[in-house]
Formats: C-alpha cells, structure tokens, sequence
C-alpha cells in the first residue's frame, strides 16, 4: 500500500512541536499524477481542519480550489485523516526532535560559511541556510513526512 502524508507544521502541532498551522499542497499543483499511484493521502486532523478552513469565503479562490481539490479526494476514499498521536508515539516524536536538532548542529559546524544559527530566544531552533530561513518544527514536519 502506498501512502503519502501531507506534511508541513500543522503535522508537529498535534504532538506539542509547534503552534504554527500550515501543510504542503504544493506536491498537488506541481506533481498532480501524486493521484495516480497513491492509495491514500494520509492527513492529520490538524492538518485536514486547515484544509477545511482554507476556502473560507474571506479566502481566494485559489485557496477555495485547493480545499474543494482536497474534498474531492476525500469523498473519493483517497484522504485518510489519521491521529498524529497514533502515528507519531512519543518514543518517534522524540527521536524526530532529536534528529533534527543533531542536524542542524551538525550543519551549521560542518558548513559554517553556508549555515548559521538564528536567534534562538526569538524563534527556536531556528537556522539560516545560505540566507533562506527554516525552523526546527518545518524540519521536524519534513523528518515526519519521510517516516
């Protein structure tokens, strides 16, 4: 069977990583035949809360495009909105976490030109490569994704 979840940080907000919201609908504009070869599209309910909300009547009509794609595919049996608790155990959410956080110490002192380390009080886990900003809780939804 092959699934494919839709990460991005609303994956971590359901098992304490993050409070920020947002998911990955990119892969869906950029590579639609995901659709073809996929069994499920696999959701956490966070994530499947924000597509509900994204087509908002306040929203674009892109963005309402997108959540009707989504809908579409759920009535279709291909979204499965799973429980992050359930798919994340608090043994994985923590090695995710410690993964990520080995990572970005290990890049910022292998490659001290091309990464730095952001102002960890403001916003932690926080790490600037080659100038293009990312957070501990994006990488953990990108670990998360590839589990």
């Amino acid at each position: 069977m092959t699934n494919v979840l839709v990460s991005g940080l609303s994956v971590g907000t359901e098992v304490g990583v993050c409070e920020a919201c947002g998911f990955d609908y990119e892969w869906l504009l950029r590579y639609p035949s995901v659709i073809l070869w996929v069994d499920k599209i696999l959701l956490t309910k966070r994530t499947w809360d924000d597509v509900l909300h994204m087509g908002g009547p306040t929203e674009s009509p892109f963005y309402r495009s997108v959540a009707l794609i989504f809908q579409l595919l759920h009535s279709s049996g291909l979204v499965e909105v799973v429980d992050a608790g359930k798919v994340f155990s608090t043994d994985i959410n923590d090695a995710i976490i410690c993964s990520v956080e080995n990572d970005i110490e290990a890049l910022v002192s292998q490659f001290p030109e091309a990464a730095k380390l952001g102002d960890g009080e403001k916003v932690p886990g926080q790490i600037f490569i080659q100038g293009d900003e990312y957070c501990s809780p994006y990488l953990y939804s990108v670990y998360a994704s590839l589990l």
